[in-house]
């Protein structure tokens, strides 16, 4: 009773203070990073997590989360022109290897694929940072005229654009959570300030 008078009493304050609490509670969201868990969040005794860190010791955190390239080639394709792919990837500092391109048919390739890993972990956001800057930047500066088309893919980038396809959509389901209730307290309370203020 006592809190509810030194509220009314003092609305502004309170109102600003409310606020600004409210603010601070949700600054956490601007650096929500999206995805899946992997082997790495197991618990330390599971045999998953043990080879999880113990390929990570040896060979690197990037082998726990390699990216795929693949490349639909039109007829005629010199598989020497995957080189100029392969040096770029590989040239790039956030790329631990790039291997060769592996074509489906040597004779008469039609497609063409690469493994690529990584610097960094596959929750690091520097291998998401990755991920962008081979679908932008590499890829297309090292086949630019060459009539090849090529796709990033694998769990890494798979997890990348599904953490893109929930940001997209994250408006729309706080607006849709926002409505029902709004809805649901207005038919309960008989009234629109209530829940409005709510």
């Amino acid at each position: 009773y006592r809190w509810s008078r030194f509220v009314q009493a003092h609305p502004w304050p309170m109102a600003i203070g409310g606020t600004l609490a409210l603010i601070a509670l949700a600054l956490p969201v601007f650096s929500l990073r999206l995805g899946f868990s992997d082997e790495g969040n197991f618990a330390e005794d599971t045999s998953a997590r043990q080879a999880y860190d113990l390929l990570a010791e040896g060979f690197g955190p990037g082998h726990n989360g390699p990216i795929l390239i693949v490349a639909q080639l039109p007829e005629g394709t010199d598989l020497a022109t995957l080189e100029a792919v392969t040096a770029a990837v590989g040239a790039d500092p956030g790329v631990a290897f790039a291997s060769p391109a592996v074509p489906n048919d040597p004779a008469a390739p039609t497609a063409a694929l690469w493994q690529v890993i990584p610097t960094s972990a596959p929750q690091d956001e520097a291998t998401y940072d990755l991920v962008d800057r081979l679908r932008d930047d590499v890829l297309p500066g090292a086949i630019e005229g060459s009539g090849i088309e090529t796709y990033v893919t694998g769990n890494v980038a798979v997890a990348v654009d599904f953490s893109d396809y929930l940001a997209a959509r994250l408006p729309l389901f706080f607006a849709a959570v926002l409505a029902l209730s709004f809805l649901l307290l207005m038919a309960v309370f008989r009234s629109v300030l209530v829940p409005l203020k709510a």
